[in-house]
């Protein structure tokens, strides 16, 4: 069982090491815009997201939790963009650019 643990940590260790290594890259594809603007907006929320959190538990007596389901970024800097449900209709008709 040890063993399965050590296999499971380690699958786990290369998944988020995949995703450390694309949150840092930018991509611009018909469904999905990430560059250094989105970045800076996620790191701003998530710290907002952390400083409630940590107001919230220094106040309460009782356990605090977070709802991440509810966490939601409104990226400012997309909202030029023209989106068709999760598709922005710019990179989707740009036929110079490749997904």
């Amino acid at each position: 069982a040890a063993h399965n643990v050590g296999a499971r940590d380690c699958a786990t260790r290369a998944r988020l090491d995949g995703l450390w290594t694309r949150v840092q890259q930018d991509h611009e594809r018909p469904d999905l815009i990430w560059n250094d603007e989105t970045r800076r907006e996620l790191k701003a929320k998530m710290q907002a997201q952390m400083d409630d959190f940590y107001l919230a538990q220094q106040r309460s007596d009782e356990a605090v939790s977070w709802n991440h389901a509810e966490f939601e970024v409104d990226y400012e800097c997309l909202a030029h963009e023209v989106r068709v449900g999760d598709v922005y209709l710019r990179l989707l008709l740009d036929g110079d650019r490749t997904p």
